[in-house]
């Protein structure tokens, strides 16, 4: 069984998570999250059973992608983000 820690990102090996981070810098600036508001919903990731190796068990997505666009919610049973 592959352990994962759930606090740090994949490695940068990963090419999903490198293509994901390479998407946060397309966002349009209209849609990105405030800086603040953006490290207060890693910090509520990093806390969450449902992360695993940078990714959300809920919606499958890196959580420094979803987080960055302010349109997306936190896909748990309950939105965490508010």
């Amino acid at each position: 069984m592959t352990r994962y820690c759930k606090k740090c990102p994949p490695s940068d090996r990963d090419e999903g998570y490198r293509r994901a981070l390479a998407l946060i810098g397309e966002i349009p600036t209209e849609r990105r999250t405030p800086d603040s508001a953006y490290r207060e919903r890693l910090a509520v990731c990093r806390e969450c059973p449902e992360l695993r190796g940078g990714v959300c068990q809920k919606c499958g997505c890196y959580v420094e992608y979803r987080a960055a666009d302010k349109r997306m919610y936190c896909p748990g049973d309950i939105n965490k983000w508010d």
